[in-house]
């Protein structure tokens, strides 16, 4: 459905391939895009300030402009990073699940 404005990271190496219901997707992007407003309405205004002659130049203001986007986009919140977080939690909750005792006899019917 497209990045949010700042997501500076577009695709990683490896891949995972999900099946999620329709209105988790919703929720997740949804959330995503409330808990990033602010950030997204100063990435644009920041856009809007910043030419791409500014960017692309090789003078130190680019240096100051480019710290000046990383930070502002380090707070949007993508899908991505939900969907890691989490995959995350559930490989930690089901590697530190203590194992069942092993059923050794069953018992008579």
């Amino acid at each position: 459905m497209g990045l949010l404005p700042g997501a500076i990271v577009s695709s990683y190496p490896e891949s995972l391939s999900l099946s999620l219901p329709a209105t988790l997707l919703e929720h997740v992007r949804a959330g995503c895009w409330s808990s990033s407003k602010e950030s997204i309405r100063r990435l644009k205004q920041w856009r809007a300030d910043y030419s791409a002659a500014v960017l692309q130049s090789r003078a130190r203001p680019r240096e100051h402009a480019t710290a000046e986007y990383e930070r502002l986009a380090a707070g949007v919140t993508t899908a991505g990073e939900v969907y890691r977080a989490g995959i995350r939690r559930g490989l930690h909750a089901a590697l530190h699940t203590p194992t069942p005792p092993s059923i050794t006899a069953l018992a008579p019917r």
